[in-house]
This record gives structure tokens, C-alpha cells and sequence, in this order.
């Protein structure tokens, strides 16, 4: 009878064991979304790079195209103080995934910025990022990692 009951703990135990609460992942992909197309893109649009880098975390590397990599706040302020210098910056995230830990996630999009080739001449340059994002101890979700580059061919010589 002894057996039986410690059998009984044991397979209680084990059971319950699996149930830990789950993440809500939804959730968390819908915060994702909101930080990079309302709350980031919001400032972006404003010319607002303080406000951009908000959705960075402090060792974040940033991977521009034909650039070495921006490691910490200060090389990605550069690449988006450039960014930001022209007329138009816009993205929408077409993709996201939260691991099922909820502690990790990547989000993939298309963006166009518009420069000014030339006076009067301003060019569009479309593209595709992704990031890879981690949750930080408040709930928030920061960058820890991104990359962009053009859709367009490169020049021929």
C-alpha cells in the first residue's frame, strides 16, 4: 500500500509539474507590433532619435547596409541620426514569433525611406528588416539585434 501511495505522489507530482503557467504569446507579439509600428515608427516620423532608441537595449547591434556593425547606443544613435535626416522613414511589421518561453522574439517587415538624390529629386528606397527583440524585467520588448538592406539591385558600374 505504501508503494501505491508514494506511485500516486510521484505521478501527481510529474503531472502538475508540466503545468506551469504558459505565456501569453499573443499578447506579447501584439506589444511587439504596437513598439515597433506605433511607438517606434511615431518617433521615427517625428525626427524624434531619443525616442527611437528607446526600443533598443544598451549592448543592442545594429547591421546598416554597406556599414560596419553599430554596437551600443551611441553607434546606433549615428546610423539613426543619418536615417532620421531624411525627408521620409516608414515600416510596418509584417511578421512576428515569440518563443514559447516568451523571452525571445523576432519581427520582419518591409520599410521605404525617401532621400533626396539631388535638389528637387527625392528617391524612394524600399527594403526589408528584421529584428530580434528580448523581453526586459518591466514586460517591455527591446532590440537586442537588427538588420536592413534594399530591395533594389546595386548599381552596375
Amino acid at each position: 500500500m505504501r508503494r501505491l501511495g508514494f506511485f500516486l505522489v510521484a505521478l501527481l507530482v510529474f503531472a502538475t509539474g508540466g503545468c506551469a503557467p504558459t505565456a501569453d504569446v499573443e499578447a506579447d507579439g501584439a506589444a511587439i507590433r504596437s513598439a515597433l509600428d506605433v511607438g517606434m515608427l511615431g518617433a521615427a516620423k517625428e525626427k524624434n532619435v531619443e525616442g527611437v532608441l528607446v526600443y533598443y537595449t544598451d549592448d543592442a547591434s545594429l547591421l546598416p547596409p554597406d556599414a560596419p556593425i553599430a554596437s551600443g547606443k551611441e553607434a546606433i544613435r549615428a546610423v539613426w541620426t543619418q536615417l532620421l535626416a531624411n525627408p521620409d522613414v516608414s515600416w510596418q511589421t509584417t511578421r512576428v514569433e515569440v518563443s514559447s518561453a516568451s523571452d525571445l522574439a523576432y519581427a520582419t517587415g518591409t520599410y521605404e525611406i525617401t532621400v533626396d538624390a539631388s535638389e528637387d529629386n527625392p528617391v524612394s528606397e524600399i527594403g526589408k528588416w528584421v529584428v530580434v527583440l528580448k523581453k526586459q524585467s518591466d514586460g517591455t520588448w527591446k532590440q537586442i539585434v537588427g538588420i536592413f538592406n534594399t530591395d533594389q539591385a546595386a548599381p552596375s558600374e
